[in-house]
């Protein structure tokens, strides 16, 4: 076995039988360590498996330094080629071990490209489409805190199936695990498994407000402020809707769902009722 191979082994908790055909080992020019260093090489493939980026990272040291791109390189997910599209999930982690660690266990995972630059969502849109549930997992760091607010200001259309790892309860399963190779390393799948299965929620913008909070002011304007409403002698209905004299009601549904009905019944009860 190769210094890498040991490195990904023993380091990183990863079988390299099981992820060979992803990565390469060897030497790349580190800028901040001026000098040419042993490292790992994350391969970036399109569709077709071609080889569109590289990343590489010291084994030595961490750093990093990428290659040559070709169109639309800088944004493809790495693991693109072996992406299972008849799973109902695909889980994309911040870093390339971290997709590593999941791919070697057994999940249909992918790591985002360049996580501070979120064009890589609007690129990979179709594909991203296709899952019901897509599982982001950034780090638990402030690297990580800064993608995902940039993730979650991603335009709606975009992100609707995304949920996302919730820190807290990731540091309740895994104390001290900031991504999912920490979690491999100190932990085991078991608890890999659970994260995934207990830690990702759908985010709510803070403007999205929950029918459930307007309840109690809608019972105290229906029930103070309109108290001239009239009802029709239906308790039930009553109840919910009856009209104030000098306003106007708006009733909505699903077309050929019976709105025009209900209200030509109403409207003659009340004309019944009233001589309205």
């Amino acid at each position: 076995a190769t210094s890498g191979q040991v490195w990904l082994e023993t380091e990183r908790k990863i079988p390299y039988e099981k992820v060979s055909k992803f990565i390469e080992f060897g030497s790349a020019y580190f800028k901040a360590a001026q000098k040419s260093l042993p490292c790992i090489e994350f391969v970036f493939k399109n569709d077709q498996g071609r080889k569109v980026y590289a990343k590489f990272r010291s084994i030595e040291q961490k750093l990093f330094t990428s290659g040559v791109s070709s169109p639309g390189g800088t944004d493809t997910l790495y693991l693109t080629e072996a992406i299972d599209y008849e799973k109902n999930y695909l889980i994309i982690t911040e870093g390339e071990i971290d997709a590593l660690t999941l791919k070697a266990a057994g999940f249909n995972a992918v790591s985002m490209p360049t996580g501070a630059n979120v064009k890589w969502v609007g690129y990979n849109k179709e594909k991203l489409e296709r899952f019901k549930h897509v599982l982001i997992w950034f780090d638990t760091d402030s690297k990580g805190d800064t993608v995902a607010e940039k993730l979650k200001a991603a335009p709606p259309a975009l992100t609707r199936n995304f949920s996302y790892v919730v820190a807290k309860k990731v540091e309740a399963i895994a104390p001290g695990c900031k991504d999912a190779n920490d979690v491999m390393k100190k932990f085991g799948p078991v608890e890999l498994k659970k994260i995934l299965a207990e830690c990702f929620e759908k985010y709510r913008p803070d403007y999205i407000i929950k029918p459930s909070t307007l309840l109690p002011s809608l019972i105290r304007v229906r029930d103070n402020t309109y108290s001239n409403r009239i009802g029709i002698d239906e308790p039930r209905l009553d109840e919910v809707m009856s009209l104030p004299a000098g306003y106007a009601g708006i009733t909505t549904g699903i077309p050929g769902h019976g709105k025009s009905t209900f209200l030509s019944w109403y409207a003659y009860r009340r004309a019944d009722k009233y001589g309205m």
